[in-house]
């Protein structure tokens, strides 16, 4: 993941979930994992979390939503 302020890799095998949460304004993307080299919860803001659902759902990854 790349976005302004920071660049994150994170190796498929380690995430356990990426969740899907609605803030006051905006969207985030929270992806826990086990990667004990990165810290334990990775966050992506957003305002467009359809497009970013959209391409981790078609990567093959299960994104849950708590709206």
């Amino acid at each position: 993941m790349k976005t302004i302020l920071q660049q994150v890799w994170i190796n498929r095998k380690f995430i356990q979930t990426i969740m899907l949460k609605r803030n006051f304004i905006n969207y985030r993307f929270i992806f826990n994992h086990n990667d004990p080299a990165i810290e334990k919860i990775i966050e992506f803001w957003t305002f467009s979390p359809e497009a970013v659902a959209t391409a981790l759902r078609s990567a093959g990854y299960v994104v849950l939503e708590d709206r």
